[in-house]
Order: C-alpha cells, then sequence, then structure tokens
C-alpha cells in the first residue's frame, strides 16, 4: 500500500475537511449519500486527477510563497499540537478532536505568529474562472471556509488562512479567517450525527438531487439483475411528481424552440443583434455550423464598437 493509499484507508475511519462540507451542503463534489458509501466502503475514494496532483505539487512553493509574505515560520500539525495528532493507522498520523474520535483532519501547515499564535495554513490551486467567482463574492467558497473551520476545531487553533495561487496575478491570493465557535460546535454535532446514525447504524442517508448523488447510487448499483420490485409508500408520488414535471419541461422546451427560431430569423444572416438593455445574441458559425448564444452587452461591444 502506498502512503497515499494509506492516507485515503485511513480517511474512511472519519470524517475530515472536505467531507465536513458535505455535511453542511456545501460541497460540490460530495453529499451525504456519496459520503456514506465511501465510508462504508461501498464506493472508493474519488480517482487520483490531473487537478488533483498539479495541486499537491504546488503545495510546496505555495507554502515556501506565503512563508516569503508573511514573515512567519511554518511548522508540521504535530510539532505544534502534539496533543492533537494521533496514529489513525499504522504509519498514518493525523489530526484527532479529543473530544470526537471521528473528527479528523490533516493540514498542510501551521504558521507560527507571534502575535496571534499558531493558524492553520491551507494551500490551495486555483483554476482563473473559478478564481474570478471568489473575487465577486469577496471571499473564498463556503466549503473552503468549512474546510477552514474544521481543522481548527479539530487542531484546538483560533485562526486559519487560506494561500491560493490563482494564475491571474504573481501575487498569493490570502484570506484569513479567525474561529467561529458556534460554527465549530455545529460541524462537531453534524459529524456525530452523521457517524451513529448512518455510518454505524450502515443506514443511507435521505436522497436528494445533488450530482454527487446521483452519481453514487449508479456507482453502487452499475448494472440491473433482471428482478422486479412492488414501488409503494411515497413512489406513487415521486412517479406521479416525474411524470408532471416531464410534461412541463416538454412544453417549455417547445415554447424556447418557437422563440429560438423567430430570433434565429431575425437574426438572418447577422453576427449578432442588441436589445434595449444592451444585451442580445450572437449567431455565428462554429464546427456545426451557426448557433445561437445569448450575449451580453460588455462582450456585444466588440461587435458594436462602443466602447
Amino acid at each position: 500500500m502506498t502512503t497515499r493509499e494509506a492516507w485515503l484507508e485511513a480517511r474512511r475511519t472519519g470524517i475530515g475537511g472536505s467531507d465536513s462540507a458535505a455535511l453542511f451542503g456545501v460541497n460540490p463534489y460530495s453529499s451525504l449519500t456519496k459520503l456514506w458509501a465511501e465510508k462504508t466502503g461501498r464506493l472508493p475514494p474519488d480517482e487520483d486527477s490531473i487537478r488533483l496532483r498539479w495541486g499537491r505539487r504546488f503545495e510546496a512553493g505555495i507554502l515556501d510563497e506565503y512563508k516569503h509574505v508573511s514573515g512567519y515560520e511554518l511548522a508540521h500539525q504535530a510539532d505544534v499540537v502534539p496533543d492533537r495528532v494521533a496514529e489513525v493507522l499504522p504509519g498514518v498520523p493525523m489530526l484527532r478532536h479529543p473530544d470526537l474520535p471521528t473528527m479528523l483532519g490533516n493540514t498542510d501547515a501551521i504558521v507560527l505568529c507571534p502575535e496571534r499564535g499558531p493558524g492553520v495554513v491551507d494551500a490551495k490551486t486555483v483554476h482563473p474562472f473559478k478564481f474570478g467567482e471568489w473575487l465577486s463574492e469577496g471571499r473564498p467558497p463556503l466549503n473552503y471556509l468549512v474546510q477552514l473551520t474544521h481543522y481548527m476545531e479539530c487542531a484546538g487553533l483560533r485562526w486559519a488562512t487560506i494561500a491560493a495561487f490563482t494564475g491571474v496575478a504573481d501575487d498569493l491570493y490570502v484570506y484569513e479567517l479567525d474561529f467561529d465557535a458556534e460554527r465549530g460546535a455545529r460541524i462537531m454535532d453534524l459529524i456525530d450525527t452523521f457517524w451513529r446514525r448512518y455510518v454505524v447504524k450502515d443506514q443511507q442517508p435521505p436522497v436528494d438531487g445533488a450530482k454527487p448523488t446521483a452519481e453514487t447510487i449508479r456507482k453502487i448499483y452499475p448494472r440491473d439483475l433482471g428482478r422486479v420490485v412492488q414501488l409503494t409508500g411515497p413512489a406513487a408520488e415521486w412517479a406521479a411528481e416525474f411524470d408532471d414535471l416531464s410534461f412541463e419541461i416538454r412544453e417549455l422546451e417547445k415554447r424556447r424552440d418557437v422563440a429560438k427560431t423567430k430570433l434565429i430569423a431575425t437574426l438572418g444572416d447577422a453576427t449578432a443583434g442588441t436589445l434595449g438593455d444592451g444585451s442580445g445574441f450572437t449567431f455565428k458559425a462554429g464546427k456545426r455550423g451557426r448557433s445561437l448564444r445569448r450575449a451580453s452587452a460588455k462582450s456585444l461591444r466588440k461587435y458594436t464598437g462602443e466602447s
């Protein structure tokens, strides 16, 4: 077993920082059902990806740059909070909350600030398009903030920072977060409830409409076995809702297609068309012919010549 495989196996024994974000419903890559399937061994951890590998490769450089710009020294969690670190599996030390053994964590580093005391550092590599969302919100995504709070609670520290390489600017993006005791307690409560109710009892959580949930169910049941089951209880209500919504979607699609065709006919051989508010449509040629696309006023200025 490789070091990474051992670490992934250790994560199955409890709830980590990104897992907590799923419990809050703010992790776009996970859900209660996916988390349950992973922790009960029904679903293997996500396969390693080029995005994750680049993140691990950039981590050391990001931490080194954060050390440079902050002027603070960095240390390993085992050297700063040794009483909070335990061997989850042989040779795999992780943060473990003293009051909640199923709360685990693994920080990228601990920053040693003389004024504020030690804090958590989390290194991130962010795609430039995603970083635009960070800027519009004025903060990193909620799943990262929940993750930081999880680490602070687990390590017993009172502040944390995200250091991110964005590819947009040369400077490192740094965002600091103070510990929120109420949020920390909420995370602990969600972890304890989830683990006892769904993992220990091996009971599947309620199904939601999240994409990770649907993908998980398909992976758990990859093939049919040729049998027939009786759909009872609320299944009749779900079936009626499915039928009603399917009909509404088909009707809406018909109306959309009519509107689309009218717009195309109006545009004719024009490349773009503008509406009263400055926004509009483009009707440009591509590999599969011309396609109609909604366009903002800003993106249409290159066609209208307006500054």
